[in-house]
């Protein structure tokens, strides 16, 4: 029997999903600065979610203020301890998608990363990265 449990944790500027499909969705407040320090605890959360699973993380950064280009380096850096399978980005803006996904080009990220303009378009994609059913599934205990 297929169910829509997911786990939800919140944090101070956002919360995070672990959804049945194994896919990790984050939403980002709106008008959060999103500097390197709420990057790392993002991160951070994400990897104590997964409990060290590889899983697609699709990030909804469409309402932010602003965010630091350090935050985003952290997001897709090799260095960043986290066993992400691809990391999906979605922006509210098609030239910021565009510029951003150019960009990608020369940063080298640790997993396959894009940026999108719709949650359904990044899920999408995500989604050809996961291998857990969901039967896989197991909640986290507290």
């Amino acid at each position: 029997m297929a169910t829509n449990k997911h786990i939800e944790i919140l944090l101070d500027f956002g919360q995070l999903y672990l959804m049945p499909n194994a896919v990790v969705k984050v939403h980002i407040n709106e008008g959060t600065h999103m500097r390197l320090r709420e990057a790392k605890k993002l991160m951070q959360t994400i990897s104590g979610l997964s409990q060290y699973t590889s899983r697609p993380i699709v990030v909804d950064l469409t309402h932010i203020a602003s965010i630091e280009t350090t935050a985003k380096l952290h997001f897709i850096s090799k260095r960043t301890d986290n066993h992400n399978l691809c990391m999906a980005m979605i922006i509210a803006s098609p030239i910021g998608k565009m510029v951003a996904n150019l960009s990608l080009l020369f940063q080298h990220p640790g997993c396959p990363t894009r940026y999108f303009n719709t949650e359904t378009a990044a899920l999408r994609w995500s989604q050809r990265f996961s291998t857990a059913t969901e039967t896989e599934f197991q909640p986290v205990a507290a």
